[in-house]
């Protein structure tokens, strides 16, 4: 029996319930119909017509390509109006000609913690801005500045890069956002109305691409990248998982580059297909982990083309809320009392902590990587993200470092024969380490695995400013290095994907 039978068939219970239950006993479970996967759309229209069903199609944005019906036009929506004879829709629409799968289309709720506008952040004693915008509330983005992200501003801050924001919308007023907005759309009602009558959209925007050096309020990571906000979610932040995928579709359809999801819930095989479609089409994809402080990820974040992200404090450690585990693949700030300042709905700012303020961090950060690098695929922004990543303390995690992604070098103070490297770049079969030094010397470096024992040793003699290229054979996995010079040593951790 396949995974998808066993969870259709528990969703099926759980659907039947929600369905003759007061929607409200159930919240984020409520239905609001089946999604239906076929081949035969008569067969489908010909039901529905004799017994009483409204149906749509699941694309209904205007003019979607030819590709996408191709996908896509075997997906419909359909709904009963009276909930009392829905017992054994689910059932009977399996049991039709040419259907594939049948799913609830379950209603999701976005968490939205209450603003804080008066938060006082914890700040470290001393910073070294090489880039400071003139952006007011900039020196109160703590976030900014544990990431180094001040540091990535000297090379780009991703103008051209679109990154499209599924959430409830936009305050397309707000004096941070109104120059980096793009057209959007909203599937919630379907019309191009973007407006953000929750609030949450608003913030996850501008922590991800508020305008950068204005003269006002904050500035976003990717401060001057296009914002395309897909309204996804209801002004009571609730969602379904077939508009999520729409906006998915639409994203992937309409140049978006980075798609960020801060948001989650449960799976969905066309959400899948749609996390696949925009994954095929090029798009990086990120999402919410989850703030339920378990070991998982929520969906659509647990999928293997989305990026899940956790979220850290100011401290850097892990928030104590945030979902983490081996699905949990990135870090951000995005918690702790302080939390993250960001626009808010009324043109206002504020700060608010959640994995959904961590997942927008990570979407500016694969703009800035993708507007340096132009010729990177998805796949590759990903590799760069995971290879520069910095490992929080005690937990051993990846939180994001923009400095070290974008290859920005600290000028420092020259001390003779000190040495410097990092782990430069991570690929199947290659790991390339750095070196900056004033006169060659011989190396010894070593990798070991997560038990501590030594899997790869490689001798030689490095030049100045030089590059160490080492080919070790080993599965995926967690690895540390430890690389000795005459001159000093240095080490640390990354993880090795195929």
């Amino acid at each position: 029996m396949s995974r998808w039978t066993v969870l259709r068939g528990i969703l099926a219970g759980a659907v039947m319930l929600a369905l003759l239950v007061p929607p409200a006993l159930y919240g984020a479970r409520a239905c609001a119909g089946f999604v239906v996967k076929t081949q035969d759309a008569q067969a489908l229209h010909n039901f529905a017509r004799d017994h009483d069903l409204e149906l749509r199609p699941l694309i209904t944005y205007p003019n979607p390509s030819a590709k996408v019906l191709e996908r896509f036009g075997c997906y419909w929506l359909a709904s009963a109006q009276d909930s009392e004879r829905t017992e054994n829709l689910l059932h009977r629409l399996e049991d039709l000609p040419g259907v594939e799968c049948v799913e609830p289309n379950l209603l999701q709720h976005i968490e939205f913690p209450e603003s804080r506008s008066d938060a006082t952040p914890i700040l470290p004693d001393t910073f070294h801005h090489p880039y400071t915008p003139n952006d007011p509330m900039f020196p109160q983005q703590w976030d900014k500045i544990i990431t180094e992200t001040d540091w990535a501003w000297n090379l780009t801050t991703a103008e051209g890069v679109v990154i499209a924001i599924l959430d409830t919308g936009a305050d397309t007023d707000h004096e941070d956002l109104q120059a980096n907005l793009v057209p959007g759309y909203n599937f919630v009602s379907d019309t191009s109305d973007i407006e953000d009558d929750y609030g949450h959209g608003t913030h996850v925007s501008g922590i991800a691409a508020a305008k950068i050096d204005n003269s006002k309020g904050i500035a976003g990571m990717a401060g001057n990248a296009s914002i395309m906000p897909l309204k996804v979610a209801d002004s009571g932040g609730n969602y379904t998982n077939a508009d999520l995928a729409q906006g998915i579709i639409y994203a992937a359809d309409n140049g978006a580059d980075v798609v960020n999801m801060s948001l989650g819930g449960t799976h969905s095989q066309v959400l899948e297909d749609a996390v696949n479609y925009a994954w095929e089409a090029g798009a990086f994809l990120c999402a919410a982990a989850g703030n339920k402080r378990e070991e998982r990820s929520d969906y659509p974040a647990a999928y293997e083309h989305v990026a899940s992200v956790g979220a850290t404090t100011s401290g850097d450690s892990r928030w104590q809320f945030s979902n983490y585990g081996e699905s949990v693949a990135i870090f951000a700030p995005g918690g702790g009392y302080e939390g993250i300042l960001s626009t808010e709905r009324g043109g206002y700012y504020g700060w608010r902590d959640g994995t959904s303020m961590a997942c927008p961090q990570v979407a500016g950060l694969a703009a800035l990587i993708a507007s340096v690098y132009p010729e990177y695929t998805n796949q590759d922004v990903w590799e760069k993200m995971i290879a520069s990543a910095d490992t929080i303390p005690f937990s051993h995690e990846l939180r994001i470092n923009s400095r070290v992604a974008l290859d920005v070098v600290e000028v420092a103070e020259d001390r003779g024969n000190s040495l410097k490297i990092r782990c430069a770049e991570i690929q199947k079969g290659r790991i390339s380490f750095t070196c900056r030094i004033r006169e060659s010397t011989d190396y010894d470096l070593r990798i070991f695995d997560v038990t501590g024992r030594e899997v790869y040793v490689k001798r030689g003699r490095i030049a100045p400013q030089g590059r160490i290229e080492s080919n070790p054979v080993i599965p995926q996995g967690v690895y540390f290095w430890e690389l000795r010079t005459a001159v000093g040593a240095g080490s640390g951790r990354f993880i090795y994907l195929h």
